[in-house]
């Protein structure tokens, strides 16, 4: 049987989840995309995603066991998470802290649950439009970053106050 890397990894993390479960009393999987330590030695979970917006309603958002453990991590380890959102259709970025999306308007769908938050609760970071570097990789230009990064900078800065 061969398997790519990606279904590798995949079939590797089932596996390690399957005996977790069997021989610790383990409570919740928490798989963020990252965890980064600021320079101010604060720490921040950071869930990213390239979604096109939800139409009805319109918004962005996460799947709610997600955000409940997002949320838990915050309540008892005081790692807050920052919702980072790059949304192909719109070619923009969009952000905010999921607590504070907490305490705005939001609708969670039926189908393929997913806890939908407005874009007015968003802070809009900027536009984006991606090139591929040498290699095929698809990256940001450097003249688009500059307003994503200040924007993001500021929103950074609240975690210092």
């Amino acid at each position: 049987m061969s398997l790519s890397k990606q279904d590798m990894g995949e079939l590797g993390c089932n596996l390690a989840k399957a005996i977790l479960r069997a021989s610790a009393k383990v409570d919740t999987f928490l798989q963020a995309d990252w965890l980064v330590r600021l320079k101010n030695g604060e720490w921040v979970l950071f869930e990213v995603k390239y979604q096109e917006y939800y139409e009805s309603p319109d918004g962005h958002g996460l799947p709610p066991w997600q955000v409940q453990d997002r949320l838990l991590l915050q309540k008892e380890k005081g790692i807050p998470a920052y919702l980072l959102i790059f949304d192909p259709k719109k070619q923009k970025v969009y952000g905010q802290w999921l607590d504070k999306l907490e305490e705005g308007k939001s609708h969670t769908t039926t189908i393929h649950p997913r806890k939908v938050y407005p874009l007015e609760n968003f802070v809009c970071l900027g536009e984006y439009h991606y090139i591929r570097n040498d290699k095929g990789k698809p990256m940001l230009r450097g003249e688009e970053m500059l307003p994503i990064v200040q924007a993001m900078k500021e929103q950074l800065g609240e975690i210092y106050q």
